[in-house]
C-alpha cells in the first residue's frame, strides 16, 4: 500500500518554527471499507503549503455495482476542506468481472465465564454478493450456526456466524463465498473470564486463586484470594476477600443443568459438610413427588447424580487417634502430607472412608476405605496419586482452585526492542524431605514466582547459518584464454549476501558483488569471502583449471574447399602438437533423436562427431581410452568457427597391434548422454535443496558436460506476471528438492536423481528441446520454432549476453536446379521416405503433487556443526542440554535432551531456522509435526513422562502460549501434530523446542529424543494426504476422432494445485501456498504463477494445461515425417533444431529432428517432421525468363543475389 500526500498546512509558532500537518491518502484501504486518510502533525523548521490539484486520480480498484456486476471505481481528489473530498466514478471494465466483495465488517468475542471454562463465544458478520458462505477455523472447525440475516434477494447478503463453547485464545477465520472469493478475518481474542462465582463486579486477570475460609466453622462464608496481573502497570498484585456469590440451596427452587449453589448441612452431627454443588441436570420440585422438593446436595443427592461437588475447603480431613481410642478431632491441613509420626507414643493419623483431601494445588482425592498411617513405613502415608488402590481422584473439585498453566502467557508486550512474555511458576505439589537432625519427615514449602521471558526480536530473526548451497564452475576451454567462470549460490537468514573475490585477478576487475557470479577468470586458485547482513562469514575456494593442451591436430578441406579442423586436447599434456592424417572415410557430425514418429520428441538430443585417423606408429591413439572419459576433448572447427565440442568416448579401441598406418575410428560425444550417470548434487556432493531459477539448474547440469559453452534460450512461454521480454527460465523459480526420490528416509546414493532426468524435467514443462550446435547449447520451444521467436543468450555462469546473433533463418529444399541460394538444399535422389501419422484424439498431462513436508531447513537433523552440539541451521539459547544421538533408523540422527528438571525453563531452548510466512489475506494454515520418544536411563518398568513445549516465534517475537505435548516412555518414536492458529503476524515463523519438563521426580531418569521437526503449510486448511496427482486431459479440437490416445505427459513442475470450490470452478491459491508445494513454479519473490501463454496466443492457461495443449497442437492433424539425403549450398548451416520447407514436395513447415552430416562431402541424411502449416516463401519459385544460369561446385543452377537481406534471381542486363 502506497501513501500519497494530498495536502500540507503550516502553522507558525511563537519560536518561528512551524507545526506541519500532512494529510496522506493510502491506497488499498478504501476498497476494504477502511478510512484511507492519515493525518500527521509534527514540528518543522521550514514548511511549504501544498494542496493536490483537484481532479488528480488517487487510485482505481475493482468493485461491484448495485447489480452485482464488476466495475472499476476511480477515486479522484477534489479538496480536503469539503466533506466530500473525493469524487467517485464507476466504469465498465472486463478485468473486474468476478470481483470479490466478500468481507467481515464485524467480529466480536465474549470471554469465558471462568479461567478454566471453555464457554467463550465468537460472532462474525459476513457480507457478500455471492451467497452462500463457508466459514472455517483449523482449531474450532465449522461454526455452531451460520444464519442468513438479510432478506433473501437483498444484495449484498449478510450472514451472522456464531461459534459457541470456545476456549480462551486468539482465532482467525477463513471465509469463502459462492464466487470462490476467500477472506481471512483479523484475529479476535476470546479472553479469560473472571473467577467462578464472583459475579459482575471488578474483573481480575487472575493467575492464581483459591477458596478461603474456615471449612469447619458452620455457616462461615467463603471467599477467594490470590494473585492477579495488572496489564496497565505490568506488575502482579495480591487480591483478598473476593466473595463467592452463588445462592444458598433451596429445595423449592428450580435449577437448570450447570447451576451452582452453596449448601451446608449444619444440622447433621456426623459427616457434616458445607460446599458448592453443580446441578448435573434440570431439577424441578414437581419432578420429585410426593415431597415436591429438590433433593439436597448431600450424599444422597450426589449418589443419585443430581449434584456434583465442585468446591469445598476440606484441605485434608485428617484425624488423630491413640491406642486407647479415637480423639475425633479433625485437623486442617492445606495439603495432604501423610503427616509425620505423632509425638504421642502409639498413636496414628487416619482418613475416614469417603473423606476427601486436597493433594497438590488443584487435585482432590476420595478415600476408598479407612486409611491409617500405622500401616505405612514411619507412619507416613503414601501420596494419593501413587496408591490408586486407596484413593480415587475426584473430578470437578477444583473449581475454586486455579493457577494459570505455566506454558500459558499471563501477558505479552514490548519494552523498547525487547519482547517480553510473562509466565507464572507454581510450586506444585509441595514435597516431602527427611530432615537429618530429626526423625520426622517434614513438608518443604516451595516458592511460587512470576518469571519474565525476554527476547530481542531483532537478534532472534538473524539466528541461523550462512551456508553455501552450490558452486557452479566452468574451466578454461582454450589454452591461455581467460574465460573461466564461477557462480556461487548461498543462503542466509540475513540478506543480502555480499561476495568478495579475494585474489588472483587483474587490475580493474570488479571483486565485489551480490550475485556470486565471476567471469573472465584466468587459470588459478581463487577464494571468495561471503558475508551477510549480520556479518556472518563463509568462504569458498575453487580452482579454475587450464589443463587441456592440444596433442594432435587433423586438418582437411571439404568439397567446397572450406577448411575444417579437428583438435585433440589431452588433459595435462605438455608435449608438442602433432599433425595427423585422416582417411577418405567420412567425418560424420550427427544428432539422432531416436524417437518414434508417433511419439513425442525428446527433450534433449546429443551430438556426436565420428572420424577416422591413420596411425603413424603402432597404437598411436591408444591413450584416448586409457584414462577416464574426460581425458581427451575434441574441438571441431569449420571455417575457423567452433561447431562441436565434446570428449572422446573411451569405450573401445581397435587396431593392429604392431604395424603402423592403421585406420582408427574415434567418436566424441557432447556429454548429454553421460548426464544419466551424473548425480544431481552440489559441490560438496550433497543433494540439492532450496528454491532457485530454472536457469541456474540448467546451467548446473550442463556444467557437468565440461564444455564451457553459452546457452541460447528460445522459449517464450511466460506467466502473465513475468516481464514482457524476460526469459522464463530465469524468472521461473522451482524447488530443487522436487527431484528427491525419497522423503523422510535415509537418502542413499542410488536415491539421488541424475542430471539428465532433471534437465529433461525442466525442458518438458515447456515442450522444449536442448542440443549442442554451432559452438553453443541451444533450447528451442517446439511450439514456437516454426515461427519467428525471440532468443536470449546466457554465459555458462548465467550472465545475460547482448549483441549476439540469435537468428535462425529456415532452410528450403528445392529441385536441384533451383537450389542455388545460400540456405537452400535439394534432394540427392528420389528415394525419400515419408511416414504419415494419424491425428491424436486425446492426451493427458499429469503432475505428481509434492506437498512440502518441511519448511525448516535440516528439520530431520541430518547435518550438525563441527562439535556435534547443535543441528546445522538451528540455534541453541541458554542451556537446553542438546546432544546428537542415534535416530529412528540406521544412519539417521536425532536431537537428544538430557539433564532436564521438573521445572519449566522457557529461556533454554533449541530454535529452528526461519520458515516464510505471509500475513492477512495471503496467509494459510500451518502445522507442526514431530516424532519423539522418551527413553529411561535406568531399569524402570514404570511409565515415565515428560512434557516437550513448543513456542511459536514470529519475526523473532514469541506469539501465543506454549504448546505442550506429553511424551511417554511407553511410546516408541510416536508422531505428534500441532495445528498453529491463523492470524500469526510477521513474515517469518520459527519454533522453539523448550527444554523438556519431567512430570515427576522419577521421570528425571530419562532422555527425550526428537528425530525430526517439520513445519508445513496446509493449503486451504484441508487434508491433501490422499491427493497424489493433478492432471489435465484434452481432446482434439479439430473434431477428428481417431481413437488414438497419446502417452501421458508427466511433468515435474507446474503451477500450484487449485482447490475445488463452488460452481465447479477452481479456487485461486493463496500467495503463501507457494511455499507449500515442492513442485510449484513461482517467481523469485514467491508469487504464484497461474496464467501462461506464448506470444501470439489468444488466451492464458495454467502450465499443466499448456503442456497438454502444446502437444495436442502438434498432433491435432495428421503429421508427416520425411527421411532422405540432401546437399546444396545450405548444407553447412544444416543441423537439428532448424526449420525448413519443401514447397515442391509437401506443404508445411518442418523441423530437422535427426541429421547425419558428412562434413567432407557436403551431404546429409536427415529426418524432418511437420510442425506447422504454410511455407517460408513462395510455394514455387517464380523464375524470371531472363534469369541467369551458371555452374557452382559442378552443378548447374540459377544465380542468386542478395539485396538488403532479400534474395532474388540475377537477371541478364539489357
Amino acid at each position: 500500500m502506497a501513501k500519497t500526500l494530498i495536502k500540507t498546512t503550516c502553522d507558525l509558532q511563537p519560536d518561528n518554527s512551524y507545526s506541519k500537518t500532512s494529510i496522506y491518502y493510502t491506497t488499498g484501504l478504501l476498497a476494504r471499507g477502511l478510512d484511507p486518510i492519515t493525518t500527521v502533525t509534527e514540528p518543522a523548521i521550514s514548511c511549504s503549503v501544498f494542496t493536490m490539484p483537484a481532479g488528480t486520480q488517487l487510485e482505481s480498484f475493482c468493485t461491484l455495482d448495485s447489480n452485482g456486476a464488476g466495475v472499476r471505481r476511480i477515486i479522484k481528489f477534489i479538496d480536503i476542506q469539503f466533506l466530500n473530498w473525493q469524487s467517485t466514478e464507476e466504469v465498465a471494465d472486463s478485468a473486474c468481472d468476478f470481483t470479490c466483495d466478500l468481507n467481515s465488517p464485524y467480529v466480536s468475542a465474549t470471554p469465558t465465564t471462568t479461567p478454566t471454562s471453555t464457554d467463550g463465544k465468537i460472532r462474525l458478520d459476513v457480507t457478500t454478493t455471492y451467497p452462500p458462505i463457508v466459514v472455517y477455523n483449523a482449531t474450532l472447525g465449522s461454526p455452531t450456526t451460520n444464519t442468513l440475516y438479510s432478506a433473501p434477494g437483498i444484495t449484498p447478503a449478510t450472514y451472522i456466524v456464531n461459534y459457541d463453547n470456545v476456549a480462551p485464545g486468539t482465532y482467525a477465520f477463513a471465509i469463502q463465498d459462492n464466487n470462490n472469493c476467500r477472506f481471512t478475518t483479523a484475529p479476535v481474542v476470546v479472553a479469560v473470564g473472571s473467577a467462578p462465582g464472583t459475579g459482575s463486579g471488578q474483573h481480575y486477570d487472575w493467575f492464581k486463586y483459591e477458596l478461603t475460609g474456615n471449612g469447619f466453622a458452620k455457616g462461615t462464608p467463603f471467599q477467594l484470594q490470590g494473585w492477579a496481573w495488572s496489564k496497565a502497570t505490568k506488575v502482579p498484585y495480591q487480591v483478598t476477600g473476593v466473595p463467592i456469590t452463588y445462592p444458598n440451596f433451596y429445595q423449592q427452587a428450580t435449577y437448570q443443568k450447570g447451576d451452582i449453589v452453596w449448601y451446608s448441612n449444619q444440622g447433621v452431627s456426623t459427616n457434616w459438610q458445607q460446599a458448592f454443588f453443580r446441578a448435573t441436570r434440570d431439577l424441578k420440585p414437581a419432578d420429585f413427588p410426593p415431597t415436591n422438593a429438590v433433593p439436597a446436595p448431600n450424599r444422597y443427592g450426589q449418589s443419585t447424580a443430581e449434584w456434583e461437588n465442585v468446591g469445598t475447603f476440606y484441605g485434608g480431613t485428617i484425624y488423630y487417634t491413640t491406642g486407647a481410642g479415637f480423639a475425633g478431632v479433625p485437623v486442617s491441613e492445606p495439603y495432604f502430607t501423610g503427616y509425620r509420626t505423632p509425638a504421642t507414643s502409639g498413636g496414628w493419623w487416619y482418613y475416614e472412608e469417603n473423606s476427601v483431601t486436597r493433594y497438590g494445588w488443584d487435585s482432590f482425592y476420595r478415600a476408598k476405605k479407612r486409611i491409617e498411617s500405622k500401616y505405612f513405613t514411619n507412619h507416613l502415608m503414601d501420596a494419593p496419586p501413587t496408591r490408586p488402590d486407596l484413593w480415587e481422584k475426584v473430578n470437578n473439585y477444583d473449581t475454586f482452585y486455579y493457577a494459570i498453566p505455566e506454558q500459558q502467557a499471563i501477558d505479552q508486550y514490548t519494552i523498547g526492542t525487547l519482547a517480553r512474555t510473562v509466565r507464572y511458576h507454581l510450586f506444585n505439589p509441595q514435597q516431602l524431605m527427611y530432615v537429618p537432625t530429626s526423625t520426622d519427615f517434614q513438608r518443604v514449602d516451595g516458592f511460587d514466582f512470576v518469571l519474565f521471558d525476554d527476547t530481542t526480536p531483532g537478534v532472534e530473526t538473524q539466528l541461523g547459518d550462512l551456508v553455501v548451497l552450490d558452486v557452479i564452475k566452468n574451466d578454461i576451454d582454450e589454452r591461455g584464454a581467460e574465460n573461466g567462470s564461477v557462480a556461487i549460490l548461498a543462503t542466509s537468514p540475513s540478506m543480502p549476501i555480499q561476495y568478495h573475490l579475494r585474489n588472483g585477478v587483474r587490475t580493474g576487475y570488479v571483486q565485489d558483488n551480490t550475485t556470486g557470479i565471476y567471469e573472465r577468470l584466468s587459470p588459478g586458485r581463487y577464494a571468495v569471502d561471503i558475508t551477510d547482513a549480520n556479518n556472518r562469514y563463509a568462504s569458498v575456494e575453487f580452482d579454475i583449471e587450464d589443463r587441456y593442451q592440444a596433442r594432435w591436430k587433423l586438418t582437411f578441406d571439404d568439397v567446397d574447399a572450406e577448411p575444417l579442423e579437428i583438435q585433440f586436447f589431452e588433459r595435462d599434456w605438455t608435449g608438442p602438437v602433432t599433425d595427423v592424417c585422416g582417411t577418405d572415410t567420412p567425418v560424420i557430425l550427427s544428432w539422432d533423436h531416436g524417437g518414434d514418429p508417433a511419439g513425442y520428441l525428446p527433450e534433449a538430443v546429443g551430438a556426436n562427431l565420428q572420424f577416422n585417423v591413420r596411425t603413424e606408429v603402432a597404437q598411436q591413439f591408444v591413450d584416448t581410452i586409457l584414462k577416464d572419459d574426460r581425458n581427451h576433448r575434441i574441438d571441431y572447427y569449420r571455417g575457423g568457427k567452433l561447431h562441436f565440442r565434446g570428449y572422446i568416448d573411451a569405450t573401445t579401441y581397435q587396431e593392429a597391434l604392431l604395424s603402423p598406418g592403421q585406420t582408427v575410428t574415434l567418436t566424441a560425444t557432447d556429454g548429454l548422454g553421460q548426464l544419466k550417470n551424473t548425480k544431481f548434487i552440489n559441490h560438496r556432493r550433497e543433494r540439492q535443496v532450496g528454491r532457485t531459477s530454472m536457469l541456474s539448474i540448467l546451467l548446473k547440469c550442463l556444467s557437468f558436460c565440461d564444455v564451457n559453452l553459452p546457452l541460447y534460450c528460445g522459449n517464450n512461454l511466460r506467466d502473465e506476471l513475468m516481464t514482457a521480454n524476460g526469459d522464463p527460465y530465469l524468472e521461473a523459480y522451482v524447488n530443487r528438492s522436487t527431484y528427491d526420490q525419497k522423503d523422510g528416509e535415509v537418502i542413499k546414493d542410488e536415491d539421488i536423481i541424475d542430471c539428465r532426468t532433471v534437465l529433461d524435467a525442466i525442458l518438458r514443462v515447456f515442450n522444449a528441446q536442448l542440443f549442442q550446435a554451432d559452438g553453443s547449447w541451444r533450447i528451442i520451444a517446439l511450439n514456437e520454432v516454426h515461427d519467428v521467436f525471440a532468443t536470449r543468450v546466457f554465459s555458462p555462469a548465467g550472465t545475460l549476453l547482448t549483441g549476439m546473433d540469435t537468428t535462425m533463418p529456415p532452410l528450403r529444399i528445392l529441385p536441384d536446379q533451383d537450389a542455388t541460394g545460400p540456405r537452400e538444399l535439394y534432394w540427392i535422389n528420389s528415394t525419400q521416405s515419408r511416414t504419415t501419422v494419424a491425428a491424436a484424439q486425446i492426451l493427458k498431462a499429469t503432475i505428481d503433487l509434492k506437498l512440502e513436508a518441511n519448511l525448516l531447513r535440516n528439520g530431520e537433523f541430518a547435518e550438525w556443526d563441527a562439535a556435534n552440539t547443535r543441528p546445522l541451521y538451528w540455534s541453541t539459547q541458554g542451556t537446553p542440554g542438546v546432544t546428537r544421538a542415534k535416530g529412528e533408523k540406521a544412519k539417521e540422527y536425532a536431537v537428544q535432551f538430557a539433564g532436564y528438571s521438573t521445572t519449566l525453563s522457557p529461556s533454554n531452548y533449541l530454535l529452528s531456522p526461519a520458515a516464510p510466512h505471509l500475513e492477512g489475506q495471503d496467509e494459510d494454515g500451518m502445522v507442526v509435526e514431530f516424532k519423539a520418544q522418551l527413553t529411561p536411563t535406568t531399569q524402570n518398568p514404570a511409565e515415565l513422562t515428560a512434557t516437550l513445549n513448543f513456542q511459536v516465534v514470529c519475526d523473532g517475537a514469541p506469539v501465543g502460549p506454549l504448546l505442550p505435548v506429553l511424551i511417554s516412555s511407553k511410546d516408541k518414536w510416536k508422531k505428534h501434530t500441532l495445528n498453529l492458529p491463523m492470524g500469526l503476524p510477521g513474515t517469518s515463523v520459527r519454533v522453539r523446542l523448550i527444554k523438556p519438563v519431567a512430570t515427576d521426580v522419577a521421570s528425571l531418569a530419562s532422555t527425550l529424543s526428537v528425530s525430526y521437526v517439520a513445519l508445513a503449510i496446509q493449503p486451504g486448511l484441508v487434508d491433501w494426504s490422499d491427493v497424489k496427482q493433478d492432471f489435465v486431459e484434452v481432446e482434439n479440437n479439430e473434431g477428428i476422432t481417431t481413437g488414438i490416445r497419446l502417452d501421458d505427459v508427466e511433468l515435474a513442475h507446474a503451477d500450484l494445485p487449485l482447490l475445488p470450490a463452488f460452481n465447479s470452478k477452481a479456487m485461486a491459491p493463496k500467495k503463501m501456498d507457494v511455499y507449500a508445494w515442492r513442485h510449484a513454479v513461482s517467481l523469485a519473490d514467491f508469487t504464484a504463477t497461474t496464467a501462461w501463454k506464448r506470444p501470439g496466443y489468444p488466451n492464458t492457461a495454467p502450465l499443466l494445461d499448456n503442456a497438454a495443449q502444446d502437444r495436442m497442437a502438434l498432433r491435432s492433424v495428421p503429421s508427416s515425417e520425411v527421411t532422405g539425403e540432401v546437399a546444396g549450398p545450405g548444407i553447412h548451416f544444416l543441423r537439428i533444431g532448424l526449420m525448413l520447407d519443401m514447397p515442391e514436395d509437401l506443404e508445411g513447415k518442418f523441423l530437422v529432428l535427426s541429421c547425419f552430416k558428412n562434413e567432407r562431402m557436403g551431404t546429409a541424411r536427415i529426418t524432418v517432421r511437420k510442425l506447422g502449416d504454410g511455407y517460408y516463401g513462395n510455394a514455387q519459385p517464380d523464375v524470371p525468363d531472363d534469369a541467369r544460369i551458371g555452374y557452382k561446385n559442378g552443378r548447374l543452377g540459377y544465380r542468386i543475389s542478395v539485396v538488403n537481406g532479400a534474395e532474388g534471381f540475377r537477371t541478364a542486363q539489357p
